[in-house]
């Protein structure tokens, strides 16, 4: 009986299309779906979590760069404590911007250990600069002010290579950046903290972990 149904032309053209259709529409939204929507929430969270990466860099780089010279601090009590209120700001900022960066994705901070280890360091090189020099009376301001200015150096290797499944920007922009400027941002790390007297921590990785 179902066979003589199945030669039936107004079956096969109405009915069987129909029962199809309820079985694609089944098994798009129970079985695939789910995991279609996994996936999606998590590229939003690694998207997210880069962006406030980035965001963290262009509030520290700003606060750095806005901080007063100890030559004007000294000029009056009220702008040491303005210096020292800029200071903290930054110092908090930065704090802010490890908290962010321990939240990027395993597989992405594996992959780049290197230039992790470099942020990590050069970042918290600065902070404790901040620190120190805040807790003096006399304006001790103008080395760690220097230095922020060679955090963008940092952020620029972030811009460049946040993820490769990322939508912003175009993907070829994103592939120029990664086969032409790579050298670049890192030569900007690396002479960042040459610059401040520190030693690439990317040296002691073993020569297997590269940011490729």
């Amino acid at each position: 009986m179902f066979e003589d149904l199945l030669k039936d032309p107004l079956v096969r053209a109405f009915v069987l299309p129909i029962v199809l259709a309820i079985a694609t529409t089944f098994a798009v939204e129970y079985l695939a779906k789910p995991g279609l929507e996994a996936r999606k929430a998590r590229l939003l969270r690694g998207r997210q979590q880069f962006d406030e990466v980035i965001y963290g860099f262009q509030k520290l780089v700003l606060l750095m760069s806005s901080m007063l010279e100890d030559a004007t601090a000294r000029q009056s009590p009220e702008l040491r404590a303005v210096q020292k209120q800029q200071a903290a700001d930054a110092s908090q900022a930065s704090q802010e911007l490890f908290a962010a960066v321990s939240q990027l994705p395993h597989g992405w901070v594996k992959k780049h250990e290197a230039h992790m280890h470099r942020t990590a360091l050069y970042v918290s090189y600065v902070r404790g600069l901040l620190i120190a020099g805040s807790g003096k009376d006399e304006p001790a301001m103008d080395h760690a002010r220097a230095l922020g200015e060679g955090i963008s150096n940092f952020d620029a290797y972030f811009l460049a290579f946040a993820t490769l499944r990322d939508p912003q920007p175009c993907l070829v922009k994103r592939v120029f950046s990664k086969a032409f400027m790579r050298g670049g941002y890192e030569s900007g790390a690396v002479d960042a903290l040459r610059n401040a007297g520190l030693n690439d921590p990317a040296l002691k990785i073993s020569p297997s972990v590269s940011d490729s």
